[in-house]
């Protein structure tokens, strides 16, 4: 690595460390909002993992506006329990 390369890394590293504390955080929100749903969008809870994890920025936001309404719509922690 030359020291041309070092020098725009430090130059990015401003912008970029922000962007990848945002990445983590949605990751965690995503994921932990994941884990306590019992029905989601497509009924495959592992294929929402691989997207939140493997799609960056993009996968848990899919996930947080699109995949997160299960198809009754139930709330995260009902026990799935009818009267």
């Amino acid at each position: 690595m030359s020291e041309a390369d070092l020098a725009l890394i430090k130059d990015l590293l401003p912008l970029l460390i922000p962007i990848i504390i945002i990445e983590l955080v949605l990751v965690v929100v995503a994921l932990l909002d994941l884990s306590k749903r019992q029905k989601v969008k497509g009924e495959s809870k592992v294929v929402w993992v691989l997207i939140i994890i493997f799609l960056n920025l993009i996968g848990p936001i899919i996930y947080l506006v699109w995949g997160r309404h299960g198809e009754n719509e139930e709330g995260p922690y009902d026990s799935g329990y009818k009267n």
